[in-house]
């Protein structure tokens, strides 16, 4: 394996990259120095490849910004966390199934002042307290066929860069060490890479070309590392990780 950067004056910083153990790379001179004094790359293009010719790489370009207007399309002020759907009466009550097993609560709902998840879920009803939410991504991606809703529709890849540029809009998000932008700056999405970035990262395990709603909630449980929504660490430090590439059928 061989990994080569590319440095570009021109583009505002984006945070620490981070490579995945299992890959044995070789870093350029530059790169070992940034990578191990904390640098900050303004603009990183990475070729990763199995020879030493430039012919085979898969490039990957992707600029802080870009992905603040992803996740701000994406996540969401409110969540619901009990995934019981809010059955506990949080009483007490010994030996209770929906207790964690340390015997705390799992806390019902949360709301943020800014969009801080993007939920795994996509619809959560708590029947008790007469709660329903919906989440964004399941409205906006797969209402499809003349708004008809279907668990099994696939949609590809156009399909799902086209709604979240189009279809979702952007609102300031809760991150960390990224970026602020505002609704207007962020309004327009300059460059698709970051958007079909989060594509690959939702299809890593699909065999085909395309994501259901079924296979996006359960992509999204295991990049939130098994928590109920997607919050921005977790969601940048995917984003800018080395992702293999799903295979083409």
């Amino acid at each position: 394996m061989m990994m080569m950067g590319h440095h570009n004056n021109n583009f505002p910083c984006t945070n620490a990259f981070s490579v995945p153990s299992s890959l044995s790379l070789s870093l350029s001179p530059l790169a070992q120095r940034m990578s191990t004094t904390g640098g900050c790359y303004k603009s990183v293009r990475w070729w990763l490849h199995s020879s030493s010719t430039a012919d085979d790489a898969t490039v990957v370009e992707l600029d802080a910004k870009q992905i603040v207007k992803v996740f701000g399309r994406m996540a969401e002020k409110y969540i619901m966390l009990d995934a019981s759907g809010g059955m506990c009466c949080y009483s007490g009550c010994k030996d209770c199934e929906y207790r964690l097993p340390g015997g705390g609560y799992v806390m019902a709902d949360q709301t943020a002042s800014r969009p801080k998840w993007i939920p795994c879920y996509d619809e959560r009803v708590f029947e008790n307290s007469g709660k329903q939410h919906v989440s964004q991504w399941s409205q906006q991606l797969f209402f499809l066929n003349n708004d008809d809703e279907n668990e099994n529709v696939e949609i590809t890849q156009d399909q799902f860069v086209a709604a979240v540029e189009e279809k979702m809009d952007f609102v300031p998000p809760l991150t960390n060490k990224a970026p602020y932008l505002s609704a207007s700056a962020a309004k327009k999405v300059d460059d698709q890479a970051a958007i079909r970035q989060l594509w690959n990262l939702l299809t890593a395990t699909s065999s085909k070309n395309t994501l259901t709603k079924r296979q996006m909630k359960k992509q999204l449980k295991q990049l939130s590392n098994g928590e109920e929504g997607w919050t921005w660490n977790n969601f940048n430090a995917a984003m800018t990780e080395i992702q293999p590439q799903p295979q083409q059928q």
